[in-house]
């Protein structure tokens, strides 16, 4: 199955005793960034429930990672107000504990049921990640879904139980353009990097960026650099 990559943080969200904690992978305290979201996983969430989601904000017709970075920059006080300005969601996509159950033993479907269930009387800042076993469908999103922010998808195999290796993997939307290598930093011999511009409308070479090359590609990139005698 697939399901849209959010650009957002990354986090695990546990209610306990009428109290949310939010979690990045790191286990770093996001709590105080989010307020909106904590509180409203209080009031909707729970207790001994615990889920594995991706907090992002939606700002200026996409998602805005800079949004995110610009909460977790701030203090308390701080943060509040851009809780009411520039709200949070947490796009919530398993279940790490449900009611005081450990299901990550079971299989992604079962997982999916109980999240579907919980997720019944769900309002924003909440919401349950849409998903979908039909590959034309998932390859429809990446294009449709790119311009808002959305990286990809993630491809889960059913059957695995959570924190499987191998069981899932992100197949990111890449955009291609033809460019024009206007010089190389590091060594002609080894190049580390390319710089790529390309051509505007009224002729003028425009510089897009550098292209950092593996040891490898380097290599092969050398056949094509012309070398002084």
């Amino acid at each position: 199955m697939f399901e849209p990559k959010y650009d957002g943080y990354r986090a695990t969200i546990a209610v306990q005793v009428g109290t949310a904690r939010l979690l990045s992978r790191r286990g770093t305290d996001l709590t105080p960034s989010f307020p909106e979201v904590a509180a409203a996983v209080v009031d909707q969430v729970p207790d001994g429930t615990q889920l594995d989601a991706e907090v992002v904000i939606y700002q200026n017709g996409r998602l805005s990672f800079d949004a995110l970075q610009q909460r977790m920059a701030t203090g308390r006080r701080r943060a509040l107000t851009l809780a009411r300005e520039t709200p949070a969601t947490l796009m919530v996509f398993d279940v790490l504990a449900d009611q005081g159950i450990d299901p990550t033993a079971e299989p992604w479907t079962r997982r999916r049921e109980r999240l579907e269930l919980l997720a019944t009387s769900w309002r924003p800042p909440i919401q349950l990640t849409p998903y979908t076993d039909d590959v034309e469908e998932a390859a429809g999103w990446m294009e449709a879904l790119a311009p808002m922010g959305i990286e990809g998808v993630v491809a889960k195999r059913v059957s695995a139980r959570y924190g499987v290796a191998g069981s899932w993997v992100k197949v990111k939307h890449r955009q291609s353009l033809e460019g024009v290598v206007g010089a190389v930093i590091g060594p002609l011999q080894r190049p580390e990097a390319l710089v790529v511009g390309s051509w505007d409308e009224d002729g003028t070479l425009r510089i897009l960026g550098r292209a950092p090359l593996t040891p490898r590609q380097a290599a092969q990139i050398d056949r094509y650099i012309p070398h002084c005698p």
